[in-house]
């Protein structure tokens, strides 16, 4: 009867871990947009009213980003998550001062670096 107990209770646990992870992939593209939301209003300041215009941005362009993964063959991804970047970029400019774009762009370059360390990393096999 302990076993039953045990193997019902592992697979409720399994389900339910399940469940979760897929609610967890579906958000992803917001989440994604709302972490980036935040560093922004930490370290650039932006205003709230910048923040409303920023966000759908954000994750419109995650969401773009997410469904690439899925794209067909022959798709060439690499173009497209170029134009998706540009695009993100460009209506980003049109919002943030000088000041706060300007900081911006330092950390999205700093962002680049670290993600080609990691590739660098990852080929090398350390």
């Amino acid at each position: 009867m302990k076993n039953l107990l045990k193997g019902i209770l592992a697979i409720a646990i399994l389900f339910s871990a399940t469940a979760s992870f897929g609610q967890e992939m579906a958000q992803a593209p917001q989440q994604r947009a709302w972490n980036q939301l935040q560093w922004m209003k930490k370290n650039l300041s932006i205003t709230d009213d910048q923040s409303q215009k920023i966000f759908p941005i954000l994750f419109q362009s995650a969401t773009k980003m997410e469904n690439l993964k899925t794209a067909p063959a022959g798709t060439d991804r690499r173009a497209e998550m170029k134009n998706i970047q540009t695009s993100k970029e460009n209506d980003i400019k049109a919002i943030l001062n000088a000041d706060q774009y300007t900081k911006y762009q330092a950390h999205q370059m700093e962002m680049k670096e670290k993600m080609a360390e990691r590739r660098s990393e990852a080929t090398s096999g350390n």
